[in-house]
């Protein structure tokens, strides 16, 4: 019987979003992934932990098997060790005991839903009589510093960030794997998009669904689960890595920014004109790397597990972390929506519909998107922006009754009745058809 212990940042992309500039979030991806290393923490862990093997790489996450001694003294020692290095990080410690990992996760993962583990909060600076950081503008500024040729006051967390490299890791590891540069900054990356769209970013988040479920049933099965666990771990890598290399495939720039990328989760801002053909690409693309590593197994009875995503779209001047944590409503909305096994997308155009996410159109099904692209394809090519843009103010602008019976009038009138309700797609929702529309140039 073998202690895990499982410690990391919780909201990792809420944290590193925290300084909205790429700057700082570069930073801040870097020094995750430096600070939540063996390696670094190794004067605290010597004797006392090695690194657990089964759990493959998740950004944010260090698990460790313990060895000696007590698991909640090691964890405390660790959060505060962390918590030194980074100030502003909400942090959480779960451990477990079992024969092996999986069946410890399972454990920890059921001691984290109901809060039985050691959680370190930042602290508050309260409403200080001191200096704001000029970077995050969130905590009291400690420091004076050099940040892209301009002298300015950082707080304790943005000055750890200025001192890792203006690259992070995952940026490196696309890089290699593509062969692409990486854009230098937010508006670089905008236009890299297509037409007349360059200043307007989506924020992609994506994450898997129902890889508890699935772990359940493997535990239950006793086929081997190391082997299988590599894979899904893999899958996100590879799928984002074909994704990135085929909206990117006329550019030496890669159109894809990383920003939270481990275990089945994935945050990551592209071109907004790129936004649709990625997410359907990366989900597409998880789900069968997914099904393949399950079916090797030789178990037809054991789920498969799938991904969900959000996209928020806004221009490019937009705070990122406002569009991460928007993203991430949209995402546990899509999951809920799609019962936590079904690929399903949220999305919202923050530039047409505001933030409130009660403003966003109904995620949609994976498997409903593939179904209608022909038609939204159609949409594109056949249909002025002038009469979408009166079909989109005549669904808007009207009750449901009165707007259905006003675009049948003017599809009726302009000779569009097929294209508009196509009869082969019995879940076509025109609305948002149309709202997807928007962005699905080159799709």
């Amino acid at each position: 019987m073998t202690t895990f212990l499982d410690i990391g940042v919780v909201r990792v992309q809420r944290y590193i979003g925290r300084w909205p500039q790429l700057r700082g979030r570069r930073g801040a991806s870097a020094l995750v992934s430096t600070v939540l290393d063996t390696g670094h923490l190794s004067a605290v862990i010597k004797n006392r932990a090695r690194t657990n093997p089964a759990a493959g790489s998740v950004d944010g996450v260090l698990s460790l098997e313990v060895i000696a001694g007590d698991p909640a003294s090691l964890a405390a020692d660790l959060i505060a060790e962390i918590r030194g290095l980074m100030p502003a990080a909400e942090l959480e410690a779960t451990w477990a005991d079992g024969d092996d990992y999986w069946i410890a996760y399972a454990q920890i993962a059921a001691r984290r839903s109901r809060g039985d583990c050691i959680v370190s909060l930042p602290l508050s600076s309260g409403f200080p009589l001191l200096k704001i950081c000029d970077l995050c503008a969130m905590d009291p500024a400690v420091i004076s510093l050099r940040v892209i040729d301009e002298q300015r006051d950082a707080c304790a967390d943005c000055a750890a960030r200025c001192e890792q490299p203006n690259v992070s890791p995952i940026e490196r590891r696309l890089t290699d794997a593509t062969g692409l540069k990486i854009a230098t900054d937010f508006n670089h990356l905008a236009e890299l998009g297509f037409d007349s769209k360059r200043n307007h970013l989506a924020t992609v988040y994506a994450d898997g669904n129902a890889f508890g479920a699935f772990f359940a049933a493997l535990l239950k099965s006793g086929l081997a689960k190391d082997g299988v666990s590599a894979q899904l771990n893999e899958a996100t890598w590879t799928a984002l890595i074909e994704a990135a290399e085929l909206i990117s495939q006329d550019s030496q720039i890669c159109r894809v920014l990383p920003h939270v990328v481990g275990g089945d989760d994935v945050l990551v801002s592209v071109p907004a004109s790129h936004a649709w053909l990625f997410t359907r690409t990366y989900l597409q693309r998880f789900n069968e790397l997914t099904a393949a590593a399950v079916a090797e197994l030789g178990d037809p009875s054991l789920p498969a597990p799938t991904a969900s995503a959000s996209i928020v779209l806004a221009h490019s001047s937009w705070p990122f972390n406002a569009a991460a944590d928007l993203a991430a409503d949209l995402l546990a909305r899509a999951k809920r929506v799609g019962a936590g096994t079904v690929s399903t997308i949220g999305w919202l155009e923050v530039t047409r519909r505001g933030t409130n996410i009660g403003d966003a159109l109904p995620p949609i099904a994976l498997e409903t998107l593939n179904d209608w692209a022909p038609n939204i394809g159609r949409i594109i090519t056949d249909l002025t922006s002038t009469v979408r843009y009166t079909f989109e103010q005549q669904l808007d602008g009207n009750d449901p009754s009165s707007a259905m019976l006003e675009v049948k009038t003017t599809a009726n009138r302009l000779g569009y009745t097929s294209l508009v309700f196509p009869e082969q797609s019995p879940t076509w929702d025109l609305r948002s058809a149309l709202d997807i529309a928007r962005w699905w140039s080159h799709s």
